[in-house]
């Protein structure tokens, strides 16, 4: 994202320059744009894994191997970060069993646990982001 939106100001910069020097304006407008696209490709490279969160890169639909530690991280530009928390976690189902006489039994279901950082790719790879 950040790819685009530098190369689109690069390009709006340059032709805003060619406004004024009209005698150089393709050279303007294309300088403008590689230099926009090379700034957006660094910026893009950079990603920020909040504390208390492990990071995890998926690049073209393929999950990385390892996880990225909280704080400001280098990634490939077009790699999507999915953060997953490493605060302990509850998942609470309520179930409704019918006993042998007739009734009805509510039964909650509680499951604590936490994500260990060191399995965290393999577990994002085994369900995907809908575990927490």
């Amino acid at each position: 994202m950040a790819f685009l939106w530098a190369a689109s100001l690069g390009f709006t910069i340059g032709m805003a320059l060619a406004l004024l020097r009209p005698a150089e304006a393709k050279r303007l407008v294309w300088r403008g744009t590689a230099i926009g696209a090379g700034l957006g490709l660094v910026i893009g490279c950079f990603r920020v894994v909040p504390p208390g969160h492990v990071g995890i890169l998926e690049h073209f639909g393929r999950v990385r191997e390892g996880t990225l530690e909280p704080g400001l991280r280098l990634a490939p530009p077009l790699a999507k970060l999915t953060t997953m928390p490493l605060t302990p976690l509850e998942w609470r189902r309520t179930l409704r069993l019918a006993t042998a006489d007739g009734q009805t039994a509510r039964v909650t279901l509680v499951i604590r646990g936490r994500i260990l950082p060191g399995r965290a790719d393999a577990l994002y790879r085994a369900f995907g982001a809908r575990i927490w």
